[in-house]
Parts: C-alpha cells; sequence; structure tokens
C-alpha cells in the first residue's frame, strides 16, 4: 500500500488518484517493477545499465523511464547542483558529492547531477562509481558531448582504451569543435598500436587548439611517429 499526497489516506500502489479525497498521485516510473528486460523479460534493477541475465543493454528501444518531479523538488535538486558546483570548482569533492546526493534524492531525472557527480568521483579515483554515474546521465541524455567525453577519460585513465576511443568517438560525433575528445582518442591509438590513427586525430586537435593543455605532449608524441 502507497500514501495519498494530499490526505495521506492508504490507497493501492500505483493509483492514478485517491480514492477518499481524488487527489491525483505522483507515478513513479522509476519504480523497479516496471523495469524488465526488453529481451529476455528478467527484473533490471534501478539504473541498469545492462541486463544480468542475458547481458542486453538497458533502453536501447522506447523512451528513457522517467519520474515525475514536483515544482518544489525540481528547484530544491537545482540548488544541490549549483552548490556542488561550486565545491567542485573549489576541489571539495566529498562535500561536492554529498549535495549531488541530495540532488539526486530530490530529481532522479537531473542528468547534470549524475555528471558532476562522476566527475568528483573521477577526481577520487573512484572510477567504478564514476563511470556508474555517467552512464546514468546519458541514460537520461543520450547526446551530451561532456558526458561522453568524461567517461572516456575514466575508461582511458583505467586503461580500457578500446571504451575509451569508443566513448571519445561519439563526443567528437556531438561537439566535433571540441578539440578535448581528438586529443584524448590519439593518445589511445597510441596505446592501442594505430599510429596512423593517432598521427591523425593528434594533428587535428592541435589544428584546433595548439596551445591546449596536451598540446606540448602531442607534439612529443608526433615527433616519435614521424
Amino acid at each position: 500500500m502507497s500514501v495519498c499526497s494530499k490526505c495521506k489516506a492508504q490507497i493501492e500502489d500505483g493509483a492514478a488518484f485517491c480514492d477518499r479525497c481524488g487527489a491525483k498521485q505522483v507515478q513513479n516510473l522509476f519504480c523497479d517493477t516496471n523495469l524488465f528486460c526488453e529481451n529476455c523479460g528478467a527484473k533490471l534493477e534501478s539504473g541498469a545499465a545492462f541486463c544480468d541475465a542475458c547481458g542486453t543493454k538497458c533502453g536501447t528501444t522506447g523512451e528513457v523511464p522517467r519520474r515525475e518531479v514536483s515544482a518544489s523538488a525540481l528547484l530544491k535538486g537545482l540548488e544541490c547542483v549549483n552548490r556542488g558546483v561550486k565545491l567542485f570548482e573549489d576541489e571539495k569533492f566529498d562535500e561536492a558529492i554529498r549535495e549531488f546526493n541530495e540532488a539526486v534524492k530530490h530529481d532522479l531525472n537531473n542528468d547534470h547531477a549524475f555528471l558532476m557527480r562522476g566527475r568528483a568521483y573521477r577526481e577520487k579515483e573512484m572510477y567504478d562509481e564514476a563511470i556508474k554515474d555517467i552512464t546514468e546521465a546519458l541514460r537520461l541524455d543520450p547526446d551530451d558531448v561532456l558526458s561522453f567525453y568524461f567517461r572516456g577519460a575514466c575508461y582511458d585513465e583505467t586503461e580500457r582504451y578500446d571504451e575509451a576511443i569508443a566513448d571519445y568517438s561519439q563526443a567528437i560525433k556531438y561537439g566535433p569543435d571540441d578539440p578535448d575528445s581528438y586529443y584524448g582518442r590519439g593518445f589511445c591509438y597510441i596505446e592501442k598500436g594505430n599510429y596512423e590513427a593517432a598521427k591523425r586525430d593528434l594533428k587535428k586537435a592541435l589544428e584546433m587548439d595548439s596551445d591546449h593543455y596536451f598540446a606540448k605532449d602531442a607534439k612529443d608524441e608526433l615527433k616519435k611517429l614521424k
């Protein structure tokens, strides 16, 4: 049983209206009972990227399940994100994570909160947590350049170069004018021994921004690859 959001009377789980006062109820579309694998039908954990039973990637068809959020909760979530971003910029990563935790409690649809919490985890070298959060950000906003870039960076820094290259490539697809992903993908290609692809990416990155913080490393690598 659930409780009416207005009069607090007991109502059936999933009821659209309260039988006592008639108030419309907020439907939690993020509930585990609504999440099943589209391939094998197995029940999924909330926010799962893959089905444990068959390995199918979740959310490959249909709309992203979202939770209805009240205006006040949305506002509280945004306030938490804003505080968290300021703390992140001040390199107070633990405090930032606490604010982002509060943000997602208020609004599970806030992709920026998941992205920023993932970035804070990355700064703490908590890569599993970072990848999980940024994956959730991408589930909510599948075309986000920054999410692809920073998840790619997490894969890069944990030597998962194929996955890093895939994410950097997606970041380039959606943000072709950003040199960061060209630098990142170029260095990953070096690690994979694909030197021609590395040269193309690093030359492209230098053309876009020769004063980039990776520019010197790129020039050094290109000299070695001649």
